[in-house]
């Protein structure tokens, strides 16, 4: 079918998925299907992508805190189906924990007061329990918390056209979050940490440590109160950047692409942005992306853009004749 061909070119393919009635990206990586802790009193209290340093610890935090009214001893369930593994606490602040892989993602399960460690090397079901909520490898007193990780797979990484704050595993907190050159250029099998937001269950609430909105410094689009939609994709600019807004013209939404092109040549949730648009505006807008990623492109890029444009806009037009 057409629409395959699309997947090729993520602005693009996201773009038709939801004037046809997609909900999923293109490119989109493993979701959590299932809660991980019990849902009542559960909130965020700390999120991803802020420096931490001088207030709960030192560095980037590259996951999320979550906490519930259950607190110590809550089941830790795993959000996904995938090989479980785990590693106990010997003086690593990351305490008791597991991963599981789950195809191109990796999820990590941190601070667990025990871990089901008999199940290492097995395959779990999302909904499985993998241990209990607890506050191992930090200080006596800490506040209980699940710190769940999310990890891509650098081929996924990179097929997905992600721009956000990145980091590769293993290169510390201390380390800047990667240019989106270095994302573009990620190792194919080296494994990066993600904004976990876009790929959990269902959203949770957001508090920034009692309400304290600028507790932990600035945080990626602003202050919100709830988690990122669930979009099973990495690429959160779309949320971050206000200029981009459904219309039903082609006035407004075209400076809004236009500034998404300049910025880093589109993106998926941009395109979704516009879907709401008539047909027509879609079209005008979908083309103006496509001039901004020739006109930045090289030669054969422009060559392989402009194929795709081409596939797309005839598939456009094809099911504007359709409602006519």
């Amino acid at each position: 079918m057409m629409i395959t061909l699309l997947h090729r070119h993520s602005a693009s393919a996201a773009l038709i998925a939801v004037v046809l009635g997609g909900v999923s990206p293109a490119l989109a990586a493993t979701c959590l299907t299932h809660r991980t802790n019990a849902l009542a009193g559960e909130k965020i209290v700390s999120p991803y992508g802020v420096d931490r340093t001088g207030r709960a610890s030192k560095g980037w935090h590259q996951g999320i805190d979550i906490v519930n009214s259950v607190g110590k001893g809550d089941p830790i369930l795993s959000g996904s189906a995938g090989a479980v593994n785990f590693r106990r606490s010997h003086g690593d602040a990351a305490g008791n924990y597991a991963t599981v892989d789950a195809g191109d993602m990796r999820f990590i399960y941190m601070h667990m007061e025990t871990i089901m460690d008999r199940l290492a090397g097995k395959t779990v079901n999302a909904g499985d329990q993998i241990g209990t909520m607890g506050c191992s490898g930090l200080a006596p007193g800490c506040p209980v918390h699940l710190h769940l990780g999310a990890m891509m797979r650098g081929d996924a990484l990179q097929a997905s056209g992600a721009a956000g704050r990145v980091w590769r595993v293993g290169s510390g907190k201390s380390a800047s979050p990667l240019s989106a050159d270095q994302i573009k250029a990620a190792l194919p099998t080296a494994w990066y940490y993600v904004n976990p937001e876009p790929f959990l269950s269902h959203q949770i609430p957001l508090d920034g440590s009692g309400g304290a909105k600028a507790a932990y410094g600035p945080q990626m689009g602003g202050w919100r109160s709830v988690s990122l939609p669930r979009t099973c994709s990495p690429d959160q600019t779309s949320f971050e950047n206000p200029r981009v807004a459904s219309t039903t013209g082609t006035g407004a939404a075209a400076n809004a692409i236009a500034g998404v092109a300049a910025d880093r040549g589109g993106n998926e949730g941009a395109a979704a942005a516009i879907a709401g648009q008539d047909g027509r505006g879609v079209l005008v807008d979908l083309a103006k992306l496509e001039a901004a990623e020739l006109h930045q492109g090289t030669s054969i890029a422009a060559l392989r853009d402009q194929a795709y444009a081409d596939v797309a806009l005839a598939h456009l037009l094809l099911k504007e004749l359709e409602r006519e």
